[in-house]
């Protein structure tokens, strides 16, 4: 009897193999899309400290808040746009993911990432109360 094909066991190896590499190229895959996701926040809170400090050269303070997610950040008279748009989380695009504490003469802005690698805030230079990962103060 000549037969020709392979056994259930070279099936069974061949498979393992195959799941074994779509599960490592999956974790690899959603780890990038975190650190993708880290650095648009850390762009996004320099993004926003630019607009602030264009802000104080204005208006000679700082905003106390922060606009809500895709609001314009305005001068007081309404007459200058510091930023058309005010970033929104990339993981949630519906959410304000930053926080502030401002109170006219300074301002901490603080994102909460999601990869450890990318950390580089201290609890303590957090904005009070909240709990973030890497934040821009005024210089």
């Amino acid at each position: 009897m000549n037969t020709k094909g392979f056994t259930l066991v070279e099936l069974m190896v061949v498979m393992t193999i195959i799941a074994i590499l779509a599960v490592g190229s999956f974790s690899t895959f959603e780890g990038s899309k975190a650190s993708a996701r880290d650095g648009r926040r850390k762009a996004d809170l320099e993004t926003i400290r630019g607009a602030f400090e264009l802000y104080y050269a204005d208006e000679k303070a700082y905003p106390v808040s922060l606009p809500a997610c895709n609001a314009a950040l305005k001068s007081v008279d309404g007459n200058s746009t510091y930023l058309n748009k005010t970033p929104c989380d990339p993981s949630n695009p519906t959410t304000q993911g930053y926080q502030i504490d401002s109170n006219g003469t300074t301002y901490t802005i603080g994102a909460k990432l999601e990869r450890e690698d990318n950390m580089v805030c201290l609890a303590k230079d957090c904005p009070s109360t909240k709990q973030c990962d890497y934040c821009v103060t005024n210089p």
